[in-house]
């Protein structure tokens, strides 16, 4: 295991790609302080908690604790100072796991088509949170978390349901040729929904997928944009008496830890996957089966 306090020389200038504006000494990534140098890393979840204030005429409190419960119930990106952008990523901004410390595609799950004609492959972008998970740790294994009070840019949309039902956050990442001057393009989504008859929550998610990657499509035309492909992500909370459920997508701009770099040229977490990475700061992997690649061939 690494140890996190150990702070490595922080150069002017690390590569072509990455400068120091990306970065931040120690152990510990920090709110992005660069408008155009950051990286960028995804989180959707959704959990619940037991109701315990709302009796007292404070539902608030509930929503609140739900919030945080949510924040960190998958990668954390809790005890911070969100500040809500819009949802781009310049092309001086990196998407971990997809530009650094790339996760790979697995086969798509279905093809849309672009208003240029070109057919965009939607890839299944679970994946992209597990490698924010091993990035930031997650509730039980701290790794280089954003640190606590930290004011940090981030797109993200939230949902609170204090009912019975079903409370759904989502994602859609459109992607274009990297090395390019278009923006990735971020599309966060969460509703509630009352507890469906005779559906489950496969379908559910598919219609949800469909409709980000819709969305993406209508986002590039509107603004000419040209994607290469497509992530979505999907995650929900079924909702009980007593209960309080909350349901986010978050993406936070972000200053990475200069110990989270690779040993050698820092310019290879260009070329290195989540796992050379983990290996290479030896750290043990905690979402290890994060890509499950399909033979069967894309719907379009």
């Amino acid at each position: 295991m690494p140890v996190l306090s150990q702070t490595r020389t922080l150069p002017l200038i690390l590569s072509r790609e990455i400068s120091s504006a990306h970065l931040t000494e120690g152990g510990r990534c920090s709110g992005a302080s660069d408008p155009e140098r950051y990286f960028t890393a995804l989180n959707v979840a959704a959990s619940k908690v037991k109701k315990l204030f709302s009796d007292a005429g404070a539902p608030g409190l509930d929503a609140i604790n739900a919030f945080d419960a949510a924040e960190v119930s998958r990668a954390h990106m809790g005890q911070l100072n969100l500040i809500e952008v819009s949802s781009f990523c310049g092309p001086k901004g990196f998407l971990w796991g997809e530009h650094v410390a790339a996760v790979g595609d697995s086969a798509p799950m279905f093809i849309v088509r672009q208003w240029d004609g070109k057919v965009v492959p939607v890839h299944d972008g679970t994946p992209l949170v597990d490698a924010a998970v091993e990035l930031f740790g997650d509730r039980d294994v701290s790794r280089f978390r954003i640190a606590p009070g930290s004011l940090c840019p981030s797109a993200y949309k939230s949902v609170t349901l204090d009912r019975p039902g079903i409370a759904y956050a989502a994602c859609g990442i459109g992607v274009p040729a990297h090395g390019g001057a278009e923006p990735v393009v971020f599309m966060e989504n969460a509703a509630t929904l009352e507890t469906p008859a005779g559906t489950g929550r496969e379908h559910r998610e598919a219609a949800s997928h469909r409709a980000l990657a819709e969305s993406v499509m209508a986002i590039a035309e509107n603004q000419g944009l040209h994607v290469e492909k497509i992530h979505v992500v999907y995650d929900e909370v079924e909702v009980g008496i007593g209960e309080v459920g909350c349901a986010l997508a978050i993406i936070p701009y972000f200053s990475l830890a200069m110990n989270a770099l690779p040993a050698g040229d820092p310019s290879e977490l260009f070329s290195m996957s989540i796992e050379s990475w983990c290996r290479d700061l030896r750290l043990p992997r905690l979402c290890p089966s994060s890509i499950n690649p399909s033979t069967s061939a894309p719907r379009s």
